[in-house]
């Protein structure tokens, strides 16, 4: 499946994107974009540290391998050539093989255009048709970043738990909160 296109056209906001999975190729953009976000100091677990080219190399190669092995789903979005969001969604091992994690990131410039959503949306989908056994999909978000909870809530998950001053943020305490939902809602008519 690698470059394979699940999404091509508009976002909600009228962007035009298209989604798909990651090839080998696309590595020096993944390298430059989670470097971009970390010195950001987003919502994301790399908070100002670089990451080295051969970490961001072995990384890939693990993600790909994944992927080939039903094991992960993972979605980069683009605007032309420009790599503009990652998600990705990986089961757990063991007894917990039929939860998947979910993580996602949008590019500082294109937030706020309807990226997020069509990213989560998809993701669940292609997690839901490519990776056998998945039930529930579980996610971790900073306590102080209600645009993602809102964006969570949006396509399904409720918050389960959080641990207060789970997470430092620029140095500071917030909550980590946890969030989960069936990998398939019941659809109501």
């Amino acid at each position: 499946m690698p470059g394979k296109i699940v999404f091509e056209g508009q976002t909600t906001k009228g962007l035009s994107v298209y989604l798909r999975y990651p090839t080998f190729d696309d590595l020096h953009a993944l390298w430059e974009y989670i470097n971009t976000l970390s010195q950001e100091r987003t919502f994301l677990l790399v908070q100002g540290e670089t990451i080295s080219y051969d970490d961001e190399t072995t990384w890939l190669k693990n993600q790909i391998e994944q992927i080939a092995h039903k094991q992960e789903v993972m979605i980069a979005a683009l605007h032309g050539a420009t790599l503009i969001g990652n998600t990705a969604i990986g089961l757990g091992r063991g007894v917990k093989r039929h939860v998947g994690t979910f993580g996602i990131s949008v590019a500082r410039d294109y937030r706020g255009q309807g990226v997020g959503e069509l990213l989560a949306r998809t993701v669940i989908d292609e997690a839901v048709a490519q990776l056998p056994g998945l039930q529930l999909i579980e996610l971790e978000v900073f306590g102080n970043n209600p645009i993602a909870m809102s964006l969570y809530r949006k396509v399904g998950f409720v918050e389960y738990g959080r641990i207060p001053g789970g997470i430092l943020h620029h140095g500071e305490p917030v909550d980590a909160v946890y969030m989960y939902r069936p990998a398939r809602l019941e659809r109501h008519s």
